[in-house]
């Protein structure tokens, strides 16, 4: 069954002269989530720290929650879980629609 899958993501890590942050979480994204999603990032910084907030968006056939941090766990590099300070998931299941001549 089809799902439309919303993922935010948080992203911090002390600040780095010469390295784009942003482009370091894009990364990470194609590596997870390549021709499969889209995403969104919004780059800012507070202080000493560079925060990085990924909206990752559309459709997939994962049911569960679980089924989803399961890939991640699985599949995201180590500085993904260096860098992670938070997320939120949401999936939307969508029924097939009933035949209506069946009744």
């Amino acid at each position: 069954m089809k799902s439309e899958f919303m993922l935010d993501l948080c992203f911090i890590r002390k600040q780095e002269p010469r390295s784009s942050f942003a482009k370091s979480i894009e990364g990470l994204l194609q590596q997870l989530f390549a021709k499969k999603f889209s995403w969104f990032l919004e780059e800012k910084q507070e202080g000493e720290l560079e925060v990085v907030n990924a909206a990752v968006k559309g459709y997939s056939d994962w049911e569960k929650d679980e089924e989803v941090l399961l890939f991640i766990e699985e599949q995201a590099p180590p500085e993904f879980w260096d860098w992670i300070h938070g997320y939120r998931l949401e999936l939307d299941l969508k029924r097939p629609v009933e035949c209506k001549h069946c009744g």
